[in-house]
């Protein structure tokens, strides 16, 4: 059981380390030039469903933001994450302000699910282009086969996924204008002896990029975890938020701001790391 929701979701945004003892230090190692995007848009045309599954992941300032689009773009998958403060989930099927300690068993390995999106094509593209983004000048072609030992990428040190082999990746990455690369592949790999391929395009960005979300925006249809901290009380592990007065929380400004009060205050354990940072 993870006992701070917060920091385990900062350290899956967190710069991969690469760990002496980790089967994937290569593969973390193609991952880390490209690292330090602001804006990652992926779309997979998963042959299993009607509609395509589209994925943003943003930095803004000292936020991180992650949007699934459900149901042919029609619904919104929101995640916020305010570093020292907190995380705010939209549309999960419970709502509220809640101590990071009771949101575990709500959100589960959901971050963990949707980020694994992510790194899938920070991979692909340190496969392509180790050297990072500005090794890309002009179109590429690319057909990259792996049929040796599955293909592991590590998130955070207790948590990975594994691509199976044999897989395939074909397609393009083309540069377009000064901070965007934009990516058109065919991801081909093997499912129970069966063939599957499936289209991913998108585009990865380090353009400064809007904070889609506003301060205006009412907290109460948002499931939001406060981080905080356990200390022992008369031999009993206690939570303590590091927001004291969680009742006065009534918008996303409100929660932004409360990173300038309360959190100067006492500041909650998180990974040193930045994702977008190398």
């Amino acid at each position: 059981m993870i006992k701070f929701l917060y920091t385990f979701l900062v350290c899956i945004f967190s710069i991969t380390p690469c760990w002496a003892n980790s089967a994937s230090v290569e593969n973390c190692k193609r991952m880390h030039n490209w690292h330090d995007f602001t804006w990652l848009k992926v779309t997979l045309y998963n042959p299993d469903t009607t509609s395509p599954s589209t994925y943003e992941f943003i930095k803004e300032q000292n936020e991180k933001i992650i949007y699934h689009y459900l149901n042919q773009n029609e619904d919104v998958y929101k995640v916020l994450i305010i570093p020292n403060v907190g995380v705010a989930f939209k549309d999960e099927k419970e709502s509220g302000i809640k101590p990071a300690s009771e949101c575990q068993l709500i959100v589960g390995d959901t971050v963990s699910i949707l980020y694994s999106q992510a790194l899938r094509i920070l991979y692909f593209l340190g496969r392509i282009d180790i050297a990072g983004p500005q090794s890309i000048s002009v179109k590429k072609q690319i057909n990259i086969k792996e049929d040796g030992h599955p293909t592991r990428i590590q998130i955070n040190p207790g948590d990975h996924f594994t691509m199976g082999t044999p897989w395939e990746l074909s397609g393009t990455v083309n540069k377009n204008g000064d901070s965007d690369i934009v990516f058109d592949f065919k991801y081909e790999f093997y499912k129970e002896g069966k063939q599957i391929i499936v289209p991913i395009k998108g585009v990865w960005s380090n353009r400064r990029i809007a904070n889609p979300i506003k301060n205006q925006d009412n907290l109460s249809d948002w499931l939001v975890c406060i981080d905080g901290t356990y200390k022992e009380n008369r031999e009993k592990q206690v939570f303590v938020p590091v927001i004291s007065n969680i009742s006065k929380l009534k918008t996303i400004g409100d929660l932004r701001n409360s990173h300038s009060k309360d959190v100067s205050q006492k500041k909650a354990t998180t990974c040193s790391q930045d994702i977008f940072k190398k």
